[in-house]
């Protein structure tokens, strides 16, 4: 796979992944977990367009209108995920990628990466990159410079 094509396809199934996936589940009934949900969430992409019916006790049962505008949030919301995942997302790859390539000049375990330019959406990327170069497991901690202190993060944990 080319570079471009592999750089699209990417991008999509990140999409796909983390907006389109969660719609289409949500619409078949799909649960987010087994057994009995901890709490309710109601403030879902699904849950707003709903919310944008008419009430049944609504004296103008215009659905076309909620219709309309389930539309505008749902666009709004997509292209928000794309440029998200093509503009900041995916460029954040490439300074994850130097900080796996420099992480024995930080600390000679190599379990630390450094980001000297701030955060970025790192956790996917170093868990893929990881994998990609058979280190699965070996980087522990991030550390990022904002301004003049350091923050850390633990690698292991929810991605993005």
């Amino acid at each position: 796979m080319r570079a471009g094509e592999y750089l699209a396809t990417h991008k999509l199934f990140k999409v796909y992944e983390n907006f389109i996936e969660e719609v289409d589940a949500t619409d078949n009934g799909i649960p987010i977990c087994e057994g009995k949900p901890r709490y309710q969430v109601t403030t879902t992409l699904s849950c707003r367009v709903a919310n944008l019916r008419p009430a049944w006790n609504d004296a103008k049962q215009d659905f076309d209108a909620g219709f309309w505008r389930a539309m505008a949030l749902v666009t709004e919301e997509f292209q928000d995920r794309v440029r998200f995942y093509a503009h900041v997302w995916w460029p954040a790859r490439a300074l994850v990628t130097a900080a796996i390539e420099q992480r024995f000049q930080v600390h000679p375990s190599g379990k630390i990466i450094l980001f000297e330019g701030g955060t970025c959406p790192f956790k996917t990327h170093v868990h893929e990159l990881e994998e990609e170069q058979g280190l699965e497991g070996q980087i522990l901690f991030a550390v990022f410079q904002v301004q003049y202190k350091y923050l850390h993060n633990h690698v292991t944990g929810e991605l993005l």
